[in-house]
């Protein structure tokens, strides 16, 4: 009687749990029981990750590594989403290497304290011409501030919010993470519409400790009713407090005032109260019409002696 022999293959095969090599090995015996004079029985492996096809020449494990070294470096920021601007642009990590290389920039050059600490601020260092800094991470400039990379590189910019994206490009997509944002100054344009976006991108320079250049053309508009709404939302300062702080130190802003009307619409919104019932900026039509419905106060600010406010 011939003797029937079973070899089960396994060349180039991995440790595989116990019950699954138990059950190939049956799998081989009962088809080598019915093959007359079978001498080997190769099973075949099952798909697992290691043995899916590669694409582009860079294996499935390897891309599991750079998305786990890729969501590492997204947990250091704790955000809810990417603010930044899609397409072409520096990678997460690359961002968070030019926000360390330009510490050193940043501690030379401080920014100023929010809130009481404007107006000594604007006495020591205020000029009339390059961008301002508004804080420590945040500074305002024009069209021609956002094209000398000299100038941010000196200043340790990491971040530019566009504004003014239909009348200025990108400069040097290739050196700072760009968020961009397509209004133009006119008094009917939506802030609103753009607050998440603008709202989100300043908050994520912040919790990186980087700088970001908020632009438009001038640097006196769009720009500034961005980083003033920035100001509400982010750091509850109100709507009087921070448009004194950041004049202090620019003293030549001049949003318009559709802009300025959403500005005070916004601060009844976050806080219930309006804080520019009174003030020269907003001596206009649509907002004198409107501003009687709401409670009205008057911010003690830093210039004034003090800090606080007045509730009439």
């Amino acid at each position: 009687m011939a003797t029937k022999t079973v070899i089960v293959s396994s060349v180039g095969t991995k440790k595989k749990p116990r019950l699954l090599k138990e059950n190939r090995l049956k799998i081989a015996v009962e088809s080598a029981s019915t093959t007359p004079n079978a001498r080997a029985v190769h099973l075949p492996r099952p798909k697992s990750a290691e043995t899916l096809p590669r694409k582009s020449g860079k294996s499935t494990s390897r891309a599991i590594q750079k998305k786990s070294t890729r969501k590492s470096a997204e947990s250091i920021l704790e955000r809810k989403g990417d603010a930044r601007t899609p397409g072409k642009r520096l990678s997460i990590e690359e961002e968070l290497l030019r926000v360390r290389e330009a510490q050193a920039a940043i501690m030379r050059n401080p920014g100023p304290p929010l809130g009481s600490g404007a107006s000594l601020y604007k006495q020591l260092s205020s000029t009339v011409t390059g961008p301002s800094l508004i804080s420590q991470h945040i500074l305002i400039g024009n069209k021609d501030d956002a094209a000398d990379i000299d100038g941010l590189h000196k200043l340790g910019v990491t971040h530019v919010l566009n504004v003014a994206t239909q009348q200025t490009p990108n400069f040097y997509p290739k050196d700072f993470v760009y968020t961009n944002i397509s209004i133009f100054d006119k008094p009917d344009e939506n802030l609103n519409q753009h607050k998440k976006t603008a709202v989100e991108f300043l908050q994520r320079v912040e919790k990186m400790k980087g700088r970001v250049l908020v632009h438009c053309i001038a640097g006196v508009s769009r720009s500034v009713s961005f980083v003033i709404m920035h100001l509400m939302v982010t750091h509850q300062m109100f709507l009087r407090v921070a448009y004194d702080h950041v004049k202090s130190i620019r003293p030549y802003i001049l949003p318009n005032n559709g802009f300025l009307l959403q500005l005070a619409k916004l601060e009844t919104e976050l806080f219930g109260l309006t804080s520019v019932a009174s003030a020269p900026e907003w001596n206009f039509y649509e907002w004198n019409s409107i501003k009687h419905k709401t409670k009205k106060f008057e911010p003690v600010t830093a210039s004034s002696g003090g800090f606080g406010c007045f509730i009439l």
